[in-house]
């Protein structure tokens, strides 16, 4: 009517769009999308909140049932390969196992008359999906991060004007232009913890209008004013990781740690034994640690970022070894079984974990009291023989831990933090050696 179409335009405009609506719906169609829906959103590195934006109605509700039949059928695979597993793929296998479990969709679109009839002529039943939008505040549990409601299928609400920091991925299934286009996109370009960036898959082609929306909508981004725009391909993903591995791997190297060498060695005592040089030349001192934890946290975040692009793998064995080295450097992790569940979730190898030193203090200490006939002093001495810098590391955190809680205990026992605090200050000067 706005157009002022007449009636042949009108009907040459509706078979246009009829013939694009029923290959955008053929059902082949939408089940290879919904396997692909699944299969990309439970490999994503940052997972986040997910949204599937459908063509209309009847098309959200069959996209949600679906992938929802995709899920389980992912979930039936992973509990089969589980059996055959090993260690660290069996551990990432049951953490997305997990994931895909828990995993809460639901269909969130506008109530219309003779809806429950419409879709019922289709083979569709919205009554449940329905039932669950007039029950469940559906918006407060999208919006909360950390409830299990991570994916949603809509149609039109939800695309304008609804801000969720948490989504880190939009589908596009629906053609679209200009203000709705970019409205939509902006769903996933808001900042959260651990987000990188948010990733839009364009099933629909809707991408071919991008430039135009970007001249009107992005402050010239795209037009004649040029300059850089909100929407970049992953290439530039790629390159930020590659240049944060390299970053990384050229730090751990000015400190006497191959990652390089590492990842070429064989699994086994040898790469075992090149892991833990790694450590006792990063360890200490504090600095270089702390600096080491950072380029390899932001390595970590740029890899999950490119996640699930097969673009990632060739980075994925120094980002493993990165990542394994960071988690033992990490204060307070005593045993690589408490570290071993977050390796696998991130390796597509398995990378031999950290050789851990036994316990040199046996048995309880009750009331907080340390027995010292419990020391034994010959392996004390060997152990700061072969690896120094991280025995004494890792009495350090001991140590500390014992002080303060003697102290929270009795306050007149304060001078032992201090005095432990300035011990640690003059071995790591090389004012005194590590026997000291």
């Amino acid at each position: 009517d706005e157009a002022a179409l007449d009636e042949a335009q009108e009907a040459k405009l509706q078979k246009q769009f009829a013939r694009q609506y029923h290959l955008i719906t053929r059902n082949d169609r939408l089940e290879k999308i919904a396997d692909d829906v699944a299969r990309h959103f439970s490999a994503r590195g940052y997972r986040g909140k997910a949204m599937f934006v459908a063509v209309d109605k009847a098309t959200a509700v069959r996209m949600h049932d679906k992938v929802r039949a995709a899920v389980a059928r992912l979930i039936a695979e992973d509990e089969a390969a589980l059996k055959t597993a090993g260690e660290a793929e069996g551990a990432a296998l049951l953490e997305r196992l997990e994931w895909m479990r828990s995993l809460d969709m639901a269909v969130v679109v506008s109530q219309s008359q003779n809806e429950i009839d419409d879709l019922r002529a289709q083979g569709l039943d919205i009554l449940p999906h329905r039932h669950r939008m007039q029950a469940e505040d559906l918006e407060a549990k999208f919006k909360h991060p950390d409830d299990p409601f991570r994916l949603v299928f809509v149609c039109a609400m939800w695309i304008t004007g609804f801000d969720v920091p948490s989504i880190g991925t939009v589908y596009l299934d629906k053609p679209m232009k200009n203000h709705t286009l970019m409205q939509t996109i902006a769903r996933a370009n808001r900042r959260a913890e651990g987000k990188t960036s948010g990733v839009i898959v364009d099933y629909i082609g809707v991408f071919n209008n991008l430039q135009k929306a970007l001249a009107i909508y992005a402050g010239g981004a795209g037009g004649a004013t040029g300059g850089e725009g909100p929407i970049k391909d992953k290439a530039s993903l790629v390159a930020a990781l590659e240049s944060a591995l390299e970053a990384t791997r050229t730090f751990a190297a000015q400190a006497g740690a191959d990652m390089a060498a590492i990842a070429a060695s064989p699994p086994g005592f040898g790469r075992l034994g090149m892991i833990q040089t790694a450590i006792e030349a990063l360890i200490a001192p504090d600095e270089r640690r702390r600096e080491f934890l950072r380029l390899t946290a932001e390595t970590v975040k740029a890899y999950k970022a490119v996640l699930p692009d097969e673009r990632a793998a060739p980075f994925v064995t120094l980002v493993s070894v990165a990542h394994v080295l960071s988690l033992k450097l990490k204060p307070g992790v005593a045993d690589i079984s408490e570290i071993s569940a977050q390796i696998a979730a991130l390796l597509d190898q398995r990378i031999e974990g950290v050789a851990i030193f036994t316990p040199i203090i046996e048995g309880d200490r009750p009331e907080g009291r340390v027995d010292l006939s419990g020391i034994d002093f010959e392996k004390l001495a060997g152990l700061f023989a072969t690896k120094p810098k991280t025995a004494a590391e890792t009495l350090r955190g001991v140590a500390e831990t014992q002080a303060r809680f003697m102290a929270s205990e009795n306050p007149t026992r304060f001078d032992l933090v201090e005095k432990l605090e300035e011990m640690v200050q003059a071995y790591n000067s090389g004012s005194i050696d590590a026997t000291s």
